[in-house]
């Protein structure tokens, strides 16, 4: 039988190390590949397909930055990485490249700017110019150029004054916005940004978070947005303290303004209000420009779920709300990227999950960008179908090989035929006994995906994983629970049908279909105790159905090709006509 042969099972053995290097070094690949998505952050598939969201690459804009009406990206230089990799080298600092993206058509080119030596880069634009800051090095583009830089403050702190690159950072012990500038004995803090009055801007001890200021430059004019605890102050230019070599203010001269606690307004700034909005769920405050003049959006409502961004526009007297939207369920990141001249800015929501929406603030309202036209959706379902199966396809066909050469020495060597009395039979070939299988497993998989399919051919997919990721309450929840009780109790009526017509007449569908039946070994029907065994055994023998070569080679290896199920249930599969 399978073992009388000399050398058959060391034949058996070698050919299956042999033809399982090709499926061994994919599923390295893959696993890098996962690796360095989760390190990168970049989503490795696309989402759902037929969930309608074709532009996931939108998730990065949460970080970046739009320069030259481009989105900036930095992104991991995995090409770099892998080779690196494959060559058995690895380092905690990455190499990196700068991607630019037009917002609209979502067409990228790379711009041929290369970053190293660092674990991250975060992308800041001032003015026209363009920095890159990571936790050790920094850049700026000069001439379409990537310099070197030494600037000692966060990139959020960058800010053009003077025509030079300066930084303007929360000092906490001075509990002030200092200012560091560029002087000829180096970077100096020489004075801080007077602000509004002090119980506006600090947080409680227990708060989270500081005093951010963000600045818009201008031609040569600065609109500045002070964001705090729970307001959005804003201000045209700035007004600076000077402070002395101890870090302590100089008092300010004759004729210069005094802090007034009492007032919403102080030394020019104005605070956003919020009228039209739930002050205690504001969690999002942006300041940006709108035809040319300052506005902002707030967004209320984030930790229930259903964010509403409102958006304010200041007349140079009084600030006025001119658009509202309520954004996808689970958006809780946001982006406002101010445009050159006077074009609208985009709007950027990025869900738990990673999937990103962009707008453009349009009179009368928001315009969603969409990537995809009209003519574009089916073709866009169908790539972001190919993707998802591309890699479970060709691990199975890659996992084939194996089986294909143990099945072929099978027939060489092996001699099928197997006596208990006065009766025989030939055993099933590997070949017929796995095609009968995959009839099994379709019929089993494809019915109820046939139901669930025609159930939920609308259904909002992303809403379900938001809900699921940020455990609140969501429609899709229930429908989808509903939904996955019932194709479950399919399945286990479809499992059972199959243990019971296989225990009392050996045969199931596939078995059917490839002429092949279930015996005992003593060539008695199987019975369904012993049907329910040797698929149980199955789960167990495949770990959870990955991986299939264990009961090929125990197949290829047995007197009677037994798998480890067939061995505890004490059953063989033979050929239906061959009984005699």
């Amino acid at each position: 039988m399978s073992n009388d042969k000399s050398g058959y099972a060391i034949a058996v053995c070698f050919l299956t190390f042999l033809l399982s290097i090709p499926s061994g070094y994919f599923f390295y690949q893959v696993g890098l590949s996962v690796f360095w998505t989760v390190q990168g952050g970049a989503p490795l598939l696309p989402s759902i397909p037929g969930s309608g969201q074709y532009h996931t690459s939108y998730s990065d804009f949460s970080y970046a930055e739009l320069w030259r009406d481009h989105f900036v990206l930095v992104r991991p230089d995995r090409e770099k990485i892998m080779a690196e990799l494959a060559t058995g080298g690895f380092r905690i600092a990455f190499d990196w490249k700068v991607t630019l993206i037009d917002p609209e058509s979502g067409t990228s080119k790379e711009s041929g700017w290369e970053l190293s030596g660092d674990t991250h880069y975060s992308t800041k634009v001032v003015r026209d110019r363009l920095l890159f800051f990571g936790s050790k090095q920094q850049f700026e583009v000069i001439d379409d150029v990537v310099q070197p830089a030494d600037f000692p403050f966060e990139y959020d702190s960058a800010i053009v004054l003077d025509n030079e690159i300066a930084g303007i950072h929360w000092h906490p012990q001075l509990e002030k916005l200092v200012v560091t500038r560029r002087k000829p004995e180096g970077w100096v803090e020489d004075s801080f940004v007077v602000h509004p009055a002090e119980d506006r801007v600090q947080h409680p001890i227990n708060a989270p978070g500081i005093p951010v200021l963000k600045c818009i430059c201008r031609d040569d004019q600065i609109y500045a947005f002070l964001k705090t605890r729970n307001h959005l102050f804003f201000r045209e230019g700035l007004q600076f303290q000077k402070i002395d070599d101890q870090g302590q203010p100089i008092p300010l001269e004759s004729g210069e303004s005094e802090s007034n606690s009492d007032d919403e307004e102080y030394a020019g700034w104005s605070l956003v209000p919020k009228e039209t909005v739930d002050p205690d769920s504001v969690e999002h405050q942006y300041g940006t420009l709108f035809e040319g003049k300052p506005a902002a959006l707030i967004v209320d409502q984030v930790s229930t779920g259903y964010p509403v961004g409102h958006f304010f526009k200041f007349n140079g007297n009084e600030w006025s709300e001119i658009a509202s939207l309520p954004f996808p369920f689970g958006s809780n990141n946001f982006r406002v990227l101010t445009r050159s001249g006077d074009h609208p800015p985009y709007v950027v929501a990025t869900t738990s999950t990673g999937t990103g929406f962009a707008y453009v603030v349009e009179p009368p309202g928001f315009r969603r960008i969409e990537r995809t036209g009209p003519g574009e959706t089916w073709k866009s379902v169908r790539r972001d179908l190919i993707v998802h199966f591309a890699a479970p396809a060709i691990a199975i066909v890659l996992s084939l090989l194996p089986g294909f050469a143990i099945w072929l020495l099978m027939m060489w060597i092996t001699d099928p035929h197997y006596e208990f009395g006065i009766q025989s039979v030939r055993l099933a070939p590997l070949g017929r006994r796995g095609l009968a299988r995959l009839i099994d497993f379709a019929w089993i998989v494809l019915l109820p995906l046939a139901v669930g399919s025609i159930w939920m051919c609308d259904f909002d997919w992303l809403s379900l994983a938001e809900s699921i990721e940020l455990k609140l309450d969501h429609p899709t929840l229930h429908t989808a629970y509903h939904v996955l009780n019932t194709l479950v109790i399919l399945l286990i009526v479809e499992t059972l049908f199959l243990v019971v017509i296989q225990g009392c007449c050996g045969i199931t569908p596939g078995k059917w279909l490839c002429g092949l039946r279930t015996l005992r070994t003593t060539l008695r029907p199987c019975g369904i105790a012993r049907s329910l065994v040797r698929e149980v055994m199955l789960v167990a023998e495949t770990f959870q159905l990955i991986c299939w070569l264990p009961p090929m080679l125990s197949i290829a290896l047995t007197n009677q090709r037994q798998r480890l199920g067939d061995l505890v249930a004490d059953t063989i599969v033979v050929e239906t006509k061959s009984r005699t």
